[in-house]
């Protein structure tokens, strides 16, 4: 039997996750009425397609700090809209650094602006990271480290016809430079900025 479901969450991972969940509480003769009740009053979780309005603008924070995470928000958003897309984000320190130039060749295909920034340099230098992102010369970036900076950077300027994803931390509260974690929240540097450039 086919089942009408409506759901808050965005993107066609969402709909096969749940699609995968639906088939779960089948199994476990949950009843449809309730499977669907619970569907629809799923809340957006923190950190993965988190949407915040700016005006007519909009703003995505994702946690893709992978290859194929990135490639799924950026797919996602293309498929939803057809403005400007401009993604902002780095590669954490210390961690995988083959999937780097993968990530920045997604970047550039999917997106019509990157921007690259810090996300947890760990021990190592920032920039160096962001440079082997953008190994290759074709990949047009604009390269800011400081990743507040980079943020506001994207924000000041925003054109209407834009849409803008920050990606890599999602909802972590820290940033984590030489072995010290400092407090750092995405959502706090998008809504102090908007707090104080109220469109």
């Amino acid at each position: 039997d086919k089942l009408q479901i409506k759901t808050n969450l965005v993107g066609a991972y969402n709909i096969q996750n749940i699609a995968a969940a639906v088939g779960t509480c089948r199994r476990l003769r949950i009843e449809d009425e309730k499977i669907c009740l619970a569907i629809k009053n799923l809340k957006e979780i923190a950190g993965r397609f988190n949407v915040i309005k700016y005006g007519q603008n909009r703003i995505v924070i994702d946690y893709a700090h992978t290859p194929d995470g990135l490639e799924k928000v950026l797919k996602t958003v293309r498929e939803l809209s057809d403005k400007t897309l401009v993604v902002v984000f780095g590669c954490g320190g210390d961690r995988d650094k083959k999937k780097r130039p993968i990530m920045g060749e997604i970047a550039a295909r999917l997106s019509d602006e990157v921007i690259l920034t810090s996300d947890n340099p760990r021990s190592e230098n920032p920039e160096k990271i962001i440079d082997e992102i953008a190994h290759e010369e074709r990949l047009n970036v604009t390269k800011i480290v400081n990743r507040k900076e980079a943020i506001e950077y994207a924000l000041t300027n925003f054109n209407e016809d834009e849409i803008i994803i920050i990606a890599g931390k999602g909802a972590e509260n820290y940033q984590e430079i030489a072995g010290i974690k400092y407090p750092f929240s995405d959502y706090e540097i998008v809504y102090n900025f908007i707090k104080n450039n109220k469109k």
